[in-house]
């Protein structure tokens, strides 16, 4: 503008008319800018966010399994601990019976024999008593 324009009021209105005009536009680019970013950024943690549910899911899933294949594993093993203390008991029960038997039979021996050796002594006495 032409130094007399300039000071010109209306000159100085429609200057910032215009100002104000590329202004609205340059704040309506920049709102339309960071709303489309921001949509982007809540699309991409939205994604993020399934994924991670989908990876926990997984995980869980996984500690499930874990679980019922350790669970079932105990049971296993109580289940073995109890033959084998069954069969623990039972061979004690053997053991006592075969001992029981063992000890009867001796005693047995030891009766027959001492009665041997008795019958033994009396006969020498008797053979010596009569000589």
């Amino acid at each position: 503008p032409k130094p007399d324009e300039a000071d010109d009021p209306i000159t100085k209105q429609l200057t910032g008319l215009v100002t104000r005009a590329e202004l609205n536009v340059g704040f309506a680019e920049l709102r339309s800018a960071i709303e489309v970013a921001a949509e982007s950024q809540r699309s991409a943690i939205e994604s993020q966010r399934s994924a991670i549910e989908v990876a926990a899911e997984s995980q869980r899933s996984d500690v499930r399994s874990l679980v019922t294949e350790f669970r079932g594993e105990v049971t296993e093993l109580r289940g073995e601990v109890r033959v084998g203390a069954t069969a623990f008991l039972f061979s004690l029960l053997l053991l006592g019976v075969l001992v029981y038997v063992g000890y009867a039979d001796l005693s047995a021996d030891v009766t027959k024999v001492y009665a041997d050796l008795s019958a033994d002594v009396t006969k020498v006495y008797a053979d010596l008593s009569a000589d």
